[in-house]
């Protein structure tokens, strides 16, 4: 599992299983006393793209990592003075709470760059999950 938090406000992601090439990704936000839960597939290639693009935040302390399928974005930006942040859209597609339709955005507060060598981890552990087992379950 992966976490970005700062206090109360956090995200995770979890990769929880393997259908044919893709993942599926579930990701679970707090945000201002409001929690939410969505998931997405996403493929190999888009697990690995996305750890490059962290890794290159990590050299430089800039540029933006996306992760993004229809109604699922998560978005890791270096500000170049070390610090990140992370946003995203969840689409809850058949609703939160009362059954209603929602789509989250959300925005945690500036995090330090030391988050980033763990989310680089958690791609490599993803992707060694798959080629070792052709199968995932992150926990």
């Amino acid at each position: 599992m992966l976490e970005f938090s700062h206090r109360k406000d956090h995200l995770r992601l979890e990769a929880v299983e393997r259908n044919d090439d893709d993942f599926i990704l579930e990701a679970r936000v707090r945000v201002d006393h409001f929690t939410a839960r969505s998931g997405c597939n996403v493929t190999l290639e888009q697990i690995k793209s996305w750890g490059r693009q962290l890794e290159g935040i990590h050299e430089t302390l800039s540029g933006e990592a996306v992760l993004a399928e229809p109604g699922f974005r998560i978005a890791v930006s270096g500000d170049g003075a070390g610090h990140v942040t992370v946003q995203g859209e969840l689409d809850s597609y058949k609703g939160w709470g009362h059954g209603e339709r929602a789509v989250l955005q959300f925005a945690l507060p500036a995090l330090d760059q030391t988050y980033l060598p763990a989310a680089i981890a958690w791609v490599d552990r993803v992707v060694g999950m798959e080629q070792a087992t052709g199968g995932c379950r992150d926990d």
